[in-house]
């Protein structure tokens, strides 16, 4: 697979914990939310490259659409 595109799911991958911890306070329910988000990308592993685009493209779509009002930093 593409560098460019390993490099964009580890990116999503990154972004949707940092997402996660905003809504998750309870560090139990972060865990678990947390192994079923890394469920959802080692369910994909070894796809083809316009597979991948696409999932990567509906990742981000749902990454924004679940963005926190006031996110945790």
């Amino acid at each position: 697979m593409n560098e460019f595109i390993l490099q964009q799911v580890a990116r999503l991958y990154r972004d949707s914990l940092k997402l996660l911890s905003s809504w998750c306070i309870d560090r139990d329910i972060f865990n678990e939310e947390a192994t079923a988000i890394r469920n959802l990308f080692d369910e994909e592993r070894g796809c083809k490259p316009e597979k991948a685009i696409r999932l990567l493209r509906q990742g981000e779509e749902k990454l924004w659409a679940y963005t926190h009002p006031d996110p945790y930093r």
